[in-house]
């Protein structure tokens, strides 16, 4: 941030130097985000898992405010990658994968437009677009008629609905009973949008923009 700033000032904009000022209070975010090795792998010990955590990315900061919404909506999609996305050892060998799982983590930056992304990705079962229809339909959160015109990248995001869940009962695994709506919510609220890919089999991926100006 620092050398941003020098860089900066040599421009002379009054108001991207005000900003790049205001970003030296910003804490580095993939620091922080290596402290979720821990729970990790405290979680998959619970589940008779085996997981590699991998962190990559740009030298991206926050303000504490927004690093700490972000914080928790980020917990919640590990828990969920760990409890509902990656098999165990013997079900992943059975189906030719590594028995040990991995959820990688980057971060990068876009300088053009001072916005940043996070990607939380995961190699495991991916989210079964029939299951979630099926679920969706059962809580009347959607009729059947909708789920038939539906695509499947539609019925997908249907997990960012209020009272949505894959599971009938909360347990301390996964998200202590928070859904994917407030995840979206928070990341709302720091001027940040998630989406979703999945592939049955093979995986999810999910993608954080933010841009911290419109939070």
């Amino acid at each position: 941030n620092i050398k941003k700033l020098e860089k900066i000032i040599e421009e002379g904009n009054i108001d991207r130097i005000k900003r790049a000022v205001q970003k030296l209070k910003d804490i580095p975010v993939l620091p922080q985000m290596s402290k979720f090795k821990t729970m990790i792998d405290d979680i998959a010990l619970k589940l008779s898992k085996s997981v590699d955590f991998v962190l990559d990315g740009d030298g991206v900061a926050m303000n504490k405010e927004s690093y700490n919404l972000l914080q928790d909506a980020m917990v919640h999609i590990l828990r969920n990658a760990l409890d509902h996305g990656l098999e165990l050892p013997k079900e992943r060998q059975e189906m030719g994968k590594n028995p040990k799982g991995t959820i990688k983590v980057k971060c990068k930056e876009n300088i053009a437009d001072e916005s940043i992304e996070i990607t939380i990705e995961d190699d495991g079962k991916g989210i079964d677009p029939r299951l979630i229809g099926k679920k969706a339909v059962e809580k009347g959160l959607i009729s059947q008629a909708q789920l038939e015109k539906m695509s499947d990248e539609e019925i997908i995001k249907v997990i960012f609905t209020p009272n949505f869940s894959q599971k009938d009962t909360v347990d301390e695994l996964s998200g202590r009973g928070i859904g994917m709506d407030i995840v979206r919510e928070n990341i709302n609220k720091i001027g940040g949008e998630v989406f979703v890919e999945s592939r049955v089999g093979l995986g999810t991926v999910f993608v954080i923009k933010i841009n911290e100006s419109k939070g």
